[in-house]
């Protein structure tokens, strides 16, 4: 599976990445560090499933995925919030499947 990582918090995506890197069948393939960045990295890598942060300081992850529903192929999002002491915890995790 290719998977899109978005978080402005550097140590948060380094420790997701991280963790998602120790399966065989997951290969991280880009980064992004706000909302913004959501579908020049889908339209360029053409991920199975993008990791959006819930809260960024431009453009958050949900405010991005509503901006991003016209998308034809379906694609797994999977929104986060990490926690305190920059340790990655999903708080809060929805699965959107859009069309």
């Amino acid at each position: 599976m290719r998977v899109v990582i978005i978080d402005d918090e550097v140590p948060a995506l380094r420790e997701l990445r991280f963790l998602l890197e120790k399966y065989e069948d997951i290969e991280v393939v880009g980064e992004g560090y706000d909302g913004e960045d959501l579908e020049g990295l889908v339209e360029a890598l053409k991920p199975d499933a993008v990791f959006l942060d819930i809260h960024m300081a431009n453009l958050d992850g949900v405010a991005a995925a509503f901006r991003f529903l016209r998308r034809k192929e379906p694609l797994f999002l999977y929104l986060q919030r990490a926690m305190m002491n920059m340790r990655f915890k999903p708080l809060k995790q929805m699965q959107w499947t859009i069309y």
